[in-house]
């Protein structure tokens, strides 16, 4: 008699990690691996500031990981630009192409560095890239011209770069949304602004488009695109005026 043996099925183990990406959110993971291989990838429910809730891009990373379409060697163009012809050279061909021409630089200054994080990373985020550039011997400059603004504005504001909890958002009585579609953009913060209005908060949305998140805020003020220097003035004005200030 010949028994029947079921076909071993491979353990399956959970292993938490997060987020790499340029995002302040550090989302939490939880990926599910079978045989070696993640099969399932989603947030941890216990991280309070997302909830378990990932971003499109993220939710799907298995997916792209996976494809039949992903990049798995260099490609080199063989074409005109635009043409979108490109042929397949091994690591070794393209890393050595590459660094003939960048020998090949006669005035290195003239190059200006502007990079930025990748990933957060330690390797990838803000590593690799200056130790890059300051052996090429390129012009020094400020690698970008979004958080460097923004952390000017908190140190002439509040005498340094801090801020506060997002969680604490959901206490607001007040929420100020100016020049960004958090919805699409920032989705763990709405998740908070939403909790703050269902207890009685009032959003306002200041943009020149009516953005999704604009429609779902208690006001949308459409200002006239460039003229939001003016209006922030003259808010600072009118809470120094009527000592409004906290």
């Amino acid at each position: 008699m010949v028994m029947a043996t079921a076909s071993f099925i491979p353990p399956q183990t959970t292993v938490l990690g997060a987020c790499p990406h340029d995002c302040p959110d550090t989302c939490a993971l939880v990926t599910t691996v079978q045989a070696g291989v993640a099969v399932k990838l989603q947030g941890n429910p216990n991280h309070p500031h997302t909830g378990g809730v990932l971003c499109t891009k993220v939710s799907r990373y298995i997916e792209r990981n996976d494809h039949a379409e992903r990049l798995t060697t260099p490609l080199r163009r063989v074409g005109p630009k635009g043409a979108g012809r490109f042929e397949a050279v091994s690591w070794n061909v393209a890393l050595d192409e590459i660094a003939a021409r960048l020998k090949a630089q006669k005035h290195s200054e003239t190059i200006l560095p502007y990079s930025y994080a990748g990933t957060m990373g330690l390797v990838q985020g803000e590593s690799m890239d200056r130790r890059f550039f300051h052996k090429l011997g390129a012009s020094l400059l400020d690698r970008t011209i979004c958080s460097t603004a923004g952390g000017e504005a908190l140190s002439f504001t509040l005498g340094g770069k801090v801020g506060m909890r997002v969680e604490f958002f959901a206490e607001s009585k007040l929420i100020l949304i100016w020049g960004s579609n958090s919805i699409g953009s920032n989705l763990h913060f709405w998740r908070h602004a939403q909790a703050a209005k269902r207890a009685g908060a009032r959003l306002v949305c200041i943009d020149p488009r009516k953005t999704e998140t604009a429609d779902k805020c208690d006001e949308h003020i459409a200002l006239l695109p460039g003229t939001d220097a003016a209006l922030a003035l003259a808010l600072m004005y009118e809470l120094i005026v009527h000592d409004w200030l906290d």
